[in-house]
């Protein structure tokens, strides 16, 4: 494991918040999953997704931030939210995008 990266993500639970039928919505589907260790309730769901909210807008770490990280994992789980929201058999197109840097050198898998 590496409890050291940093994960940065576009999103953050701000639409939840103000949307309460919208939050219970995406924990009930989460919860059908019925996987291990998803969010139980909307505050853990929330916290889940703001997880990624490492940076401040100007580029400064939040706090507890360490500085600079050598390693940063980047993520946007829906490149492509209006193709997704199309859906597949109306032509739109998603892709999940993640990706390492490392000490400022983009690694690709």
């Amino acid at each position: 494991t590496f409890p050291s990266d940093s994960f940065i993500a576009e999103e953050s639970s701000e639409a939840l918040k103000l949307d309460n039928v919208l939050s219970n919505t995406i924990l009930q589907a989460i919860m059908e999953l019925k996987e291990e260790g998803v969010p139980s309730n909307v505050q853990e769901l929330m916290d889940s997704i703001d997880l990624g909210q490492t940076y401040n807008k100007d580029g400064s770490t939040k706090e507890g931030g360490a500085g600079i990280k050598r390693r940063v994992w980047c993520l946007d789980p829906i490149d492509g939210t209006k193709g997704f929201l199309r859906g597949k058999l109306d032509g739109g197109q998603y892709a999940v995008a993640l990706a390492l840097l490392e000490v400022s050198f983009f690694l690709e898998f």
